[in-house]
């Protein structure tokens, strides 16, 4: 369910923190049960003539640094397709914030990985493109303002999170 629907639905008093009641209420409108991603009805155990778990691996196929686990079935017959909707039930990393009391998965918003190395790597980058933008002015070199260090700055910025991704097994 989008949160947009839930706050739509009930009232946020003034004086109320929005995330806790957005949680609070959701989870009094929503029931115990795992919907659909595409219909929102409620999903069925098993699926294709299996019960319980099965191993899903990353494609239709082989390859050496492929995933594969185990992982509970469930299907979708609301769907309205001639074949069952299919989906696992595959863990995610969810962060607990004690201060609202409430779990998240992080979103578009948030990493949920450990960050530590590419924050030093964004860091390292992005102080190598300042100096050498402010040794360049102390050198004298006419021209350069501050667009030149946002230009600077935005490929340190995406050189280190590509070099991450990279080194980390997902961009390849």
């Amino acid at each position: 369910m989008k949160s947009e629907d839930i706050i739509k639905e009930n009232e946020i008093p003034e004086d109320a923190c929005e995330v806790c009641t957005l949680h609070e209420k959701a989870n009094e409108l929503l029931d115990d049960v795992i919907l659909c991603p595409k219909c929102n009805k409620p999903l069925k155990e098993g699926g294709a003539g299996y019960d319980g778990f099965v191993v899903v691996g990353e494609r239709n196929g082989y390859g050496k640094d492929d995933l594969i686990g185990k992982y509970p079935l469930y299907h979708c017959d609301a769907c309205g397709n001639d074949y069952q909707e299919l989906y696992a039930l595959m863990p995610i990393p969810i962060k607990w914030n004690a201060g609202h009391d409430i779990f998240y998965t992080g979103g578009s918003h948030f990493l949920m990985e450990d960050t530590s190395e590419l924050n030093k790597l964004v860091k390292k980058e992005v102080f190598k493109s300042i100096e050498q933008y402010t040794q360049r002015i102390r050198d004298g070199e006419s021209g350069l303002d501050s667009w030149n260090l946002l230009v600077w700055i935005q490929y340190a910025i995406e050189g280190a999170i590509a070099k991450f991704l990279y080194d980390n097994g997902y961009k390849k």
